[in-house]
């Protein structure tokens, strides 16, 4: 995803359908003991002797010579019928029956129970014995899609996200990285192009640092795959009482939402929690904006540095002890900000100045995390709450994770991570709402 120098190996096609499917059997079809591992994951009735050998086919039906061009497979698929996307099989002879797996896969485009009926039959003319077909979509489908399917045919929906989290879990494969990496190159694709679609991968850690450096639309395919876990997770929560609905309008750059107002309103009125994937850190942090009631701006204006202070204190509890990573750094990291800005335009904020420093400076006496004591820092904040006129100010709490080798971002258990390091916000939000 961070190179953008030459044109990815599996840009063969111009639809994400046949792009990733393309990809994947490449990937499947130079691998053998890769394929019967992925069969055996995907394709459980399917049982396959060692001696047989499999062969695939990609858009085109078992043994073509010639592949359609891709008009012409668009066409036939509008029409409601085309031919599967790919096939694994085995060829029968006098010894032993023939067996195969038919594929179709979908991105953006929904499952048709008419064209799936239509791939069965075309199975059954081939002459082939024990026929699966094997769906891949976004989400699994509802039962409804393969209601046309004949009995003997054994239907095995998956989910892009199993089939990343399978090849995740085979890097030492090759071309692994390759194909996981494109996974999130047609992602990107489809959010430049700004189309609707629900998350291909599974959120498996955050890679960046050296020797993975940063691009903005690999983060936001990363941040995709992140709030669909993390965001169902704080609906559950029993500290926070947050709306776990997408809000209607896409989020523009690597950073989203979750509410706790109404879905209906804008969620700068409102207190919300913010999930970033930044340039050098992933965070969280608790948001209040520049156009946020009035009522909780006045809360926290009325608010003593005492008061500021326990809830710091109560927040840093929540979170745990800071831990050593190495080269100067730790985690989590506590910071404050209050922000003044300005718009340019309606989305185009300038900043005119900001206060910011880590809790550290005023939660301890003695230095915490290579961080001096500095108590200054919060009377200022409180002067800077209290001024009048109030100018465009943005408040946030921010809990910081940084990328360096062994921080808890690098991994999927970072889901939980962050779950309880929103719950830990809870004494600063009850400041904010009364």
């Amino acid at each position: 995803m961070h190179q953008h120098l030459i044109r990815n190996i599996f840009d063969q096609y111009a639809q994400p359908e046949n792009r990733l499917t393309h990809a994947l059997v490449q990937v499947l079809a130079r691998d053998e003991i890769l394929a019967r591992e992925f069969l055996a994951r995907f394709v459980p009735g399917l049982k396959v002797p060692p001696k047989h050998e499999l062969c695939f086919s990609c858009q085109r039906f078992p043994e073509q010579e010639a592949e359609l061009p891709e008009a012409k497979l668009a066409e036939e698929e509008e029409a409601g019928g085309g031919i599967p996307d790919f096939w694994v099989y085995r060829k029968g002879d006098d010894d032993e029956p023939g067996w195969a797996v038919f594929c179709e896969c979908k991105v953006t485009a929904t499952l048709q129970a008419e064209q799936l009926k239509n791939h069965a039959e075309t199975a059954r003319k081939l002459r082939f014995q024990s026929p699966y077909l094997l769906t891949i979509t976004p989400s699994k489908p509802e039962s409804e899609a393969f209601r046309l399917l004949p009995p003997s045919v054994g239907a095995c929906p998956v989910a892009w996200s199993e089939v990343y989290e399978f090849m995740e879990g085979h890097t030492d494969h090759e071309y692994i990285e390759d194909f996981l990496d494109y996974m999130h190159v047609v992602e990107g694709m489809l959010m430049t192009a700004e189309r609707d679609f629900e998350p291909l991968t599974k959120f498996t850690g955050v890679p960046f640092g050296a020797s993975h450096p940063y691009s903005a639309i690999e983060a936001k395919t990363i941040l995709r795959a992140l709030m669909r876990e993390l965001r169902p997770r704080l609906g559950e929560s029993g500290v926070l009482k947050v709306n776990s609905e997408v809000g209607k309008k896409a989020i523009s750059g690597p950073w989203d939402v979750v509410r706790f107002g109404s879905s209906e309103e804008a969620f700068t009125k409102h207190p919300h929690i913010t999930v970033g994937i930044d340039r050098e850190e992933c965070l969280i942090q608790l948001t209040l904006p520049d156009k946020a009631q009035t009522a909780y701006w006045k809360r926290i204006r009325a608010c003593s540095g005492q008061q500021l202070l326990d809830a710091f204190r109560g927040v840093a509890r929540g979170i745990g002890p800071q831990r050593p990573l190495g080269k100067g750094f730790w985690e989590p990291r506590l910071r404050v900000y209050l922000e003044q800005v300005h718009f340019w335009g309606q989305r185009d904020p300038r900043s005119d100045g900001d206060l910011e420093f880590d809790l550290n400076t005023v939660l301890y006496q003695q230095p915490q995390a290579n961080v001096k004591p500095v108590q200054a820092w919060l009377p200022a904040l409180c002067s800077m709450l209290t001024a009048k006129p109030r100018a465009n100010f943005e408040l946030g709490l921010r809990v910081r994770y940084p990328y360096v080798d062994g921080s808890v971002c690098r991994d999927a258990g970072f889901i939980d991570v962050l779950a309880k390091s929103a719950e830990a916000l809870k004494p600063f939000l009850d400041l904010l709402t009364g």
